[in-house]
């Protein structure tokens, strides 16, 4: 499959990546293509999605003030407006905690990154991983979607 020819098929959801981070060079055009294939499969037309690379320190913060949450996370997803085929978000991820984890899991660096932002827009498009069936049905789709970047579930360390 041609990433950038999909990510084309899609590119009427716009999806916006700020860089604010300097741990993991990371391939910012993938980071789109991906949000986008998951925003578009779902039926979403119209909107824009805002991804923010940063660090442990602004997710804490994030986290500590928006969520109550006193700790620094993997990816936050805000969801701003959403209606039937249009969707406003920002997805914040912390490329600074996937260059801490990925050895963990045995693979590359920028696919830990990659789980994050799929899994953040996942949330955006109203999947939950609260309950042990919610939380199959996310790692099935994290899967399928890392799948479709050439990452199998093998390269993955569970």
């Amino acid at each position: 499959m041609n990433e950038m020819t999909s990510y084309r098929d899609c590119q009427s959801f716009p999806v916006e990546v700020f860089n604010e981070q300097d741990f993991i060079d990371l391939n910012v055009d993938r980071i789109k293509f991906i949000c986008g294939k998951i925003i578009c499969d779902a039926g979403y037309r119209s909107g824009r999605l805002g991804v923010v690379l940063t660090d442990n320190v602004t997710i804490h913060e994030l986290n500590r003030r928006y969520l109550k949450h006193d700790y620094a996370t993997d990816v936050i997803s805000f969801n701003i407006d959403c209606t039937d085929t249009h969707l406003e978000g920002e997805l914040v991820v912390s490329i600074e905690m996937a260059k801490e984890r990925y050895e963990e899991f045995g693979w590359a660096a920028e696919s830990e990154v990659l789980l994050y932002v799929i899994h953040g827009t996942l949330h955006q498009i109203g999947y939950d991983d609260q309950s042990k069936r919610d939380a199959h049905i996310m790692r099935r789709l994290e899967t399928e979607y890392l799948n479709i970047l050439g990452i199998l579930k093998s390269d993955m360390m569970c």
